[in-house]
């Protein structure tokens, strides 16, 4: 027996800023994804993984001159 699929479209379109006080760093998305824009190293975009705090919120954690942030993440 075939099982059925169902397929959903997504019109909208991902659209990508730079984070403030992080620009050239990472930027988010409008889908609210974090994305690392690549290091010296490997100078590879990354989507950063989210984690969910005790109350419910989203964060990511941010690094800018070996200083980490946690910074929380907000889809209006």
């Amino acid at each position: 027996m075939l099982g059925l699929f169902y397929y959903t479209m997504n019109t909208e379109i991902e659209i990508w800023k730079d984070v403030p006080d992080y620009e050239g760093l990472y930027q988010v998305s409008s889908f609210g994804r974090v994305k690392s824009l690549g290091n010296l190293k490997t100078k590879k975009e990354k989507i950063i993984k989210q984690y969910i705090g005790k109350k419910g919120y989203y964060f990511v954690n941010l690094n800018k001159f070996n200083k980490k942030a946690l910074i929380l993440i907000h889809i209006s």
